[in-house]
């Protein structure tokens, strides 16, 4: 029980590590994507 507890708790700091990365790569894309979609 507990070993399952700190594993989901390690993958949660995983996706808070990689967020910040996430939002830099996908930001540009949609800067530069949205505005080409809408038209």
């Amino acid at each position: 029980m507990s070993e399952n507890a700190s594993l989901s708790r390690g993958r949660g700091w995983l996706w808070l590590l990689l967020l910040p990365f996430a939002g830099v790569l996908w930001g540009p894309f949609y800067i530069y994507g949205l505005p080409w979609i809408a038209s």
